[in-house]
Parts: C-alpha cells; sequence; structure tokens
C-alpha cells in the first residue's frame, strides 16, 4: 500500500487486513530527518524501529488500530542579510 501525506504531514491508511506491516518514509525534499516515534496498536507499543525512517513489525489484528507512527522532520534553514559598517562593532 503506497500512502501519501496531506499539506499537514498526515497519512492513513484504512482498511488494512490482518497481518504485519512496516512504515518506510521517504525523505521530503527541502527537509532534513529529525526523530523518529514509534507507534501503538490499541493503546500498546507494536512494532521496532528499523534504521532510519523505518518502522517494522507492526501487528494489526482485525478491528486494530495503530496511531502516533511519526517521523519527525526539520526544516532546512539558510541566513540572508548585509552587514553595514556601522553594525560591525
Amino acid at each position: 500500500v503506497v500512502v501519501y501525506t496531506d499539506a499537514n504531514g498526515f497519512y492513513q491508511a484504512t482498511g488494512l487486513s490482518p497481518g504485519t506491516y512496516r512504515i518506510v518514509e521517504v525523505q521530503p525534499s527541502g527537509w532534513i530527518d529529525g526523530k523518529d516515534t514509534l507507534g501503538t496498536v490499541n493503546g500498546a507499543a507494536s512494532g521496532a524501529k528499523d534504521g532510519n525512517d523505518k518502522f517494522k513489525e507492526i501487528v494489526l489484528t482485525s478491528g486494530a488500530a495503530g496511531v502516533n507512527y511519526d517521523f519527525g522532520e526539520l526544516k532546512s534553514a539558510e541566513i540572508h542579510g548585509n552587514v553595514s559598517a556601522a553594525d560591525r562593532d
């Protein structure tokens, strides 16, 4: 299943069959990697981090819901401007 985020970074996969899943993020352009957070299935921790931007072994049973499998991203920054002679003191 391929799922894309919305403008706010939210993603959701619905109608999945019971089974074991992995989630893999493709790093968005213009962003640098932040902290990834493993989520829960029906309130209990499920899965494991599998390197960078990957979660594995997420077990879904019938009717289960996995939430908060989050990939943290940081917007890269730049500094622009000019310094006048008066500002150099």
